[in-house]
């Protein structure tokens, strides 16, 4: 539970009690906690072999100053927690504003996880699922 807290803390801007509730939620489902169990392992086992290539991501990440967002022309379906601390909502307000006939899903409470593991993940995964379906007509 201690270690589901504080990836809460590190990954989104929900406040100390919603995070208590957030992680009881997570450790309470199974297949919420196993995808977080894997995600943390797979962070934090054999880190060293990968610092090098993750601080020259970071690097990168920090060098981009706009994104050719305008070019895409493909169907856009975007995904944002409101509590997303790694990548704050304004970036997905402003991919949505300048990727033309883009779609806004929020998921309310979502930290950068939200889609896997907030409160109501199973319908932001359902309407992902089914919004590829009308596209792909399937």
């Amino acid at each position: 539970m201690a270690s589901v807290k504080s990836f809460l803390k590190t990954e989104s801007s929900l406040e100390r009690q919603e995070i208590i509730e957030r992680a009881r939620h997570i450790v309470a489902d199974e297949n919420k906690f196993a995808y977080l169990k894997l995600l943390i392992a797979t962070m934090s086992e054999r880190y060293a072999e990968r610092q090098a290539g993750l601080n020259n991501d970071l690097t990168e990440f920090a060098a981009i100053t706009q994104l050719p967002l305008a070019t895409i022309t493909c169907p856009t379906l975007i995904f944002e927690g409101t509590a997303d601390k790694d990548v704050p909502p304004r970036h997905a307000e402003y991919a949505h504003a300048t990727i033309s006939g883009s779609e806004l899903y929020w998921i309310k409470g979502g930290s950068h996880l939200g889609f896997w593991a907030a409160d109501d993940d199973d319908a932001a995964q359902e309407y992902a699922l089914s919004w590829l379906r009308q596209k792909l007509e399937i």
